[in-house]
């Protein structure tokens, strides 16, 4: 996959304790593969 198709799977956006992870998920048969972004700061809810 290249870094144009990759911009082009819809993203899902989920909040952190600080800033926010953008998960850009596709599934291939019974495989799931999800890139994720994290923004500056980001803190995982389940981090505490």
């Amino acid at each position: 996959m290249n870094n144009q198709k990759v911009k082009e799977i819809k993203t899902e956006q989920h909040a952190g304790e600080h800033g926010h992870a953008l998960w850009r998920t596709q599934q291939f048969d019974n495989i799931r593969v999800r890139i994720v972004e994290y923004s500056a700061g980001y803190l995982a809810l389940h981090c505490k």
